[in-house]
């Protein structure tokens, strides 16, 4: 992006260092958000391309063109350049259709100008399109990568420029509907000689740069600002040690610690100049039980500007934090969009909630997933009158501790899902929370280009320090780096990093070399003295204990990459047992998929998958184990404590099994692609138990035009167990009871691969009863479900059905009429009265009549 003064609009300084209290924070952010709208939105913005004739100077190969819109509706782009215009079609923010040019494709060429026989192009992403920052700014952000070929002579072996003076670009829009604009200047002064040089970011030394000459806010830092809401429980299950020393919550307080020290690094490091500030970020921290507690609270607003104090001060605001009672989500939620929190959609910033849950909703208020939104309500069985979230649309991504099962994993997945974020959960929080805290943070980022390098998790001796190598892109402009030791450890950690072409390592400590505390760094490339940082480079964790003891860390690796940009992931859906998940990855390089990685040397596509290794509903169920209380307030199911008592006695009850698999770009069915060299990649991984399937992406190979790249990525689905009516098996009896005949009937629910449902589900399950009410069963947290039906004359006609909705219902819920339908039954007369059930009783079988009746009259006619 430009860095020249003299052509820059002035702007607003962030606040500095010198705030040192919320209540301060919060003062200034009048200031800040009389800045944020101070100029009016335009139609056409001007963009200088200078001659470059400074020694040994290439001329600009490329720029990166941000507009930000003023709403998402479709929009109409004109780029007029020295050598043609190009119009766009009305382009569709809000979907992924390629609509952009006549041709339905979202790169245009412009005319090759005399003697030249190549030509300027434009390639044109929208925020729906795969690999893009998704619903970035709702949906009010387009990206124009602008290719200025005919700058210099490619088929000279110096790259010889053809300009003869500056040049005008135009980018307009049919009404006043451009709020901002951030510029990326490129050039080839990296890779070797023309015309197979790399794409560089120009560095602020190295100037002059494309400048925005016309009005229009700019984004110095590359982005728009950030809002983020933490939605954070404090619940009584947040006590459990998961086997450890250290609690839940405790754990929590670490993550949200290293995310806030990030997110302080990564502004630190946004800056080219010290005349480039970071855009006006705000955070807001709320932690729910049955009540709620601001750690972010000041005049007017839960939200407050983020300053470099902000990591001492929330730090600080985080330690008192102690446990509360029981769980409501929706409380946490409806607090986080408040009038008072969450800004309204239509602004400047991307606005963001993180949730972090370690349990099932028990108390109002309750949310859930609903007709493309996130809605709340008081009776959460009944759903009669729910409440749709205020300020959607924005985006949620979750994350999730210990061994959920039964609606409360859908649930928590869905209310992600349909805001386009994700959820990620943990079995071992003390191992893997800071990270998902970390990867939610970079995809916060992904409006500008931070993606996630590498996440490492592993040990470190002292006798034997842990050490690989990555590569870093001629196009990436910083890195940021997170590197925490696991909780409990002795001694501290140090980290070395050696860049391309040797020399001194760079040396990373906390405070202190004999502290255990994390380490959180970064810095802009190049680096000082020259080094481009392009290349490999060298990584060493180190550590200062005795020498015996490994020293358990994780690393998460961040870099800022102009050029390339990736989508690592699952499909969203919602699995069920017996399907398969689908995953994806694609990296766009300078806008378009990159293809053949399969087959380049040294590439890598792959995918660790961490999985369940049997079924939850069977340990449940074949387990005499008897139910663990509840912590104190936070009333757990009878399932779910049954659960928390099986895996006290065997940590290692549920199994989990670990293997990889490779995306592959080649149109088969045995990996799930949909068509052979697009440059997206796919695997089909089979989901054959319930339970959480968790994925480590890892893409490394080559790119065009930056060079080796490593990219990786942790996404999360949860696999759902649905009954299934071939599998379920009843039993049913006729009782005498008072006087009268009742029908007794035992179902055991099973999927489609035979699994057991298992206890949990009574809720869920309703006979429905010809002439009568529904009936719930009882659960006998054996697998079963057990319902007694009183009748008179012949047995009535019972049908059993299954709600699937991911909807918590608590135990007053009734089914309000017209709910129980042929959709959702999964048996139709189970016990009579018709076609014969499985469950019938032997001697109500017709069919035993019919084979007694062919047996006589096979006897009559042999006498």
């Amino acid at each position: 992006m430009s860095t020249s003064t003299s052509s820059r609009h002035a702007r607003c300084e962030r606040p500095g260092g010198r705030w040192r209290t919320l209540l301060r924070l919060v003062a200034a952010s009048a200031l800040l958000s009389a800045c944020a709208v101070a100029s009016a939105a335009v139609s056409e913005v001007k963009i200088k391309v200078p001659q470059r004739v400074g020694a040994g100077q290439l001329q600009l190969s490329a720029m990166k063109l941000t507009l930000q819109l003023d709403n998402s509706s479709p929009v109409v782009v004109t780029i007029k350049s020295p050598n043609g215009t190009r119009t766009s079609l009305p382009i569709n923010l809000t979907t992924n259709a390629f609509d952009c040019f006549a041709g339905l494709t979202c790169t245009a060429d412009f005319d090759a100008p005399p003697g030249l026989t190549v030509a300027d192009a434009v390639t044109v992403i929208k925020p729906q399109q795969t690999g893009a920052d998704p619903a970035s700014a709702d949906n009010r952000k387009v990206v124009l990568l602008i290719q200025l070929l005919t700058n210099v002579d490619e088929s000279a072996p110096t790259c010889a420029s053809t300009m003869t003076g500056d040049e005008e670009w135009t980018v307009s829009v049919p009404s006043p509907r451009i709020q901002g604009v951030a510029l990326q200047s490129l050039d080839r002064e990296v890779g070797g000689p023309c015309p197979q040089t790399l794409y560089r970011p120009v560095p602020a030394n190295d100037g002059p740069f494309a400048t925005v000459t016309e009005p229009a806010p700019e984004f110095t830092s590359g982005r728009t600002g950030l809002d983020a809401v933490l939605v954070l429980d404090r619940s009584g299950s947040m006590s459990s040690t998961d086997g450890g020393a250290t609690s839940r919550l405790d754990k929590l307080k670490t993550a949200t610690n290293q995310f806030v020290a990030m997110w302080n690094t990564l502004r630190n490091t946004e800056s080219i100049t010290g005349a480039i500030q970071s855009p006006e970020d705000h955070i807001g921290v709320v932690f729910f039980d049955d009540s709620l507690q601001w750690l972010t609270s000041g005049v007017g607003s839960k939200l407050v500007p983020f300053t470099g104090s902000t990591p001492a001060t929330l730090s600080a605001a985080l330690n008192p934090v102690t446990l509360g009672g029981a769980t409501s989500i929706g409380d946490g939620l409806e607090a986080a969009t408040g009038a008072d929190a969450l800004p309204a959609s239509g602004g400047p910033n991307r606005r963001v909630v993180l949730l972090m849950t370690d349990g099932a909703q028990n108390t109002p208020r309750f949310a859930f997933a609903d007709g493309g939104q996130i809605k709340t309500s008081d009776d959460a069985g009944n759903i009669t009158n729910p409440t749709p979230l205020p300020k959607q649309p924005f985006q949620l991504y979750s994350v999730t501790v210990g061994n959920e099962f039964g609606p409360d994993a859908p649930i928590n997945q869905a209310l992600a899902n349909i805001t386009g974020g994700y959820s990620l959960n943990t079995t071992h929080p003390a191992a893997e929370l800071d990270a998902f805290f970390l990867q939610a943070l970079q995809n916060f980022h992904k409006f500008s280009t931070v993606e996630t390098m590498r996440v490492i998790q592993d040990k470190t001796l002292y006798t034997a320090p842990f050490q690989t190598t990555f590569p870093v892109t001629s196009s990436t402009t910083r890195l940021a780096f997170n590197l925490t030791p696991q909780p409990g450890q002795q001694g501290g950690v140090r980290l070395e990093l050696t860049p391309p072409g040797g020399g001194a390592p760079m040396i990373f400590v906390a405070p202190t070399w004999n502290t255990s505390g994390a380490i959180s760094d970064g810095f802009r490339l190049p680096l000082p003295g020259g080094n481009n940082g392009f290349g490999e480079w060298k990584m060493r964790v180190l550590s200062n204990n005795d020498g015996k003891n490994p020293v358990p860390f994780n690393f998460v690796l961040l870099g800022d990459d102009v050029t390339l940009n990736s989508s690592l992931g699952a499909a969203n859906a919602e699995y069920a047992v017996g399907g398969k998940i689908k995953l994806t990855a694609q990296i766009n390089d300078f806008g378009k998929t990159l293809k053949g990685l399969n087959s380049q040397a040294g590439a890598i596509v792959k995918a660790i998958v961490v999985s369940p290794g049997n079924n939850v509903g069977d340990v449940l169920s074949d387990s005499a184990a008897q139910p663990s209380p509840s912590p104190a307030g936070d009333n757990g199911t009878a399932a779910q404590n049954k659960l928390a008592a099986i895996l006290s006695a065997d940590a290692g009850a549920l199994k989990q099994n670990q293997n990889e698999v490779i995306l592959r770009d080649d149109g088969s069915p045995a990996s799930g692609d949909d068509k052979a060299n697009d440059g997206i990649y796919t695997a089909s991984v089979p989901a054959e138990f319930e339970g959480h399937y968790n994925f480590v992406f890892l893409v490394q190979g080559k790119s065009d035009s930056g060079g080796q790249f490593v990219r990786q990525q942790i996404r999360t689905v949860h696999v759902r167990s649905l009954p299934d009516p071939a599998k379920t098996q009843y039993t049913s009896n006729i009782v005498t009871i008072d006087g009268g005949k009742a029908v007794v009937i035992v179902a055991t629910p099973k999927n489609v691969l035979g699994g057991k449902m298992g206890p949990g589900w009574a809720n869920y399950f309703w006979f429905n009863v010809q002439g009568q009410a529904p009936v719930k069963p009882k659960d006998n947290l054996d697998g079963t479900y057990t319902v007694q039906i009183p009748f008179t004359g012949d047995p009535p006609k019972v049908s059993l059905h299954f709600l699937p909705e991911p909807i918590y219902r608590p135990d007053g819920f009734v089914p309000p009429a017209g709910t129980l339908t042929s959709g959702n039954s999964i048996g139709d007369d189970i016990i009579g009265n018709g076609p014969a059930g499985p469950g019938q009783p032997w001697w109500k079988r017709w069919w035993w009549l019919i084979l007694i009746v062919l047996l006589l009259l096979f006897l009559l006619r042999r006498k």
